[in-house]
């Protein structure tokens, strides 16, 4: 008597669920990074911002001999001014943008330095716990109110 064996096609249920359970894995890895990823990148748009504005508060003080507090003065549409990803200046209230730009005089950090330059973070950038509201001052100094401090920087 011959016994007829055919060959099975397709996958049983443990692979499936394998496979399944590593794609769960990756992606659990892979978003937390891109998040990250993200985040730095636009931090490092909101840095940029700051050293062009302090540059900018520089020309003004040469210019007119004080300091401003208001970055109409310089050049902007509005004062505070919003910031997206890309570092360009995006109209007041808008869901796309990562850090409203101010000026202090006299800073917050710094007491004794005629301004300082904050970028705050809003919106998704609101979640960058390590850095929060990245600052330069009249003396150059950097810094950021997170608890990773001048390492934002």
């Amino acid at each position: 008597m011959k016994r007829n064996l055919t060959k099975q096609a397709g996958l049983i249920l443990i692979e499936v669920i394998t496979v399944i359970a590593i794609m769960a894995i990756l992606v659990g890895l892979a978003i937390p990074a891109y998040e990250n990823y993200t985040r730095k990148t636009t931090r490092a748009s909101a840095k940029t911002t700051l050293e062009r504005v302090r540059a900018l508060v520089e020309s003004y003080y040469l210019n007119n001999k004080a300091y401003t507090s208001n970055l109409t003065n310089l050049g902007f549409n509005a004062n505070p001014v919003e910031i997206e990803k890309s570092g360009e200046e995006i109209p007041a209230g808008s869901a796309t943008a990562s850090y409203q730009i101010v000026i202090n005089a006299p800073g917050v950090f710094c007491p004794t330095c005629a301004y300082e330059v904050g970028a705050i973070p809003i919106n998704g950038q609101a979640n960058d716990t390590d850095c929060m509201t990245l600052f330069i001052n009249s003396r150059n100094q950097k810094g950021a109110s997170g608890p990773k401090g001048i390492k934002c920087w």
